[in-house]
């Protein structure tokens, strides 16, 4: 395992951005990493209040 960061990025509608956030992780797999953006992501968007959401994200799992 490596020592990983992650980052989460809310904007609007429009594209704007409205909150900008990254967290040292520690040492965990990348995979670990980017569910922890996710459910971060989640928990703030739901802590401001917003009832609909979309999200994005650069990550996938290719499974042979």
């Amino acid at each position: 395992m490596k020592k990983v960061a992650t980052s989460v990025v809310l904007k609007d509608s429009n594209g704007k951005v409205n909150f900008y956030f990254a967290i040292d992780i520690g040492h965990c797999s990348n995979v670990i990493a980017e569910l922890w953006a996710i459910m971060l992501g989640i928990h703030i968007v739901w802590s401001r209040g917003f009832k609909q959401f979309m999200m994005e994200s650069d990550f996938s799992i290719w499974l042979v």
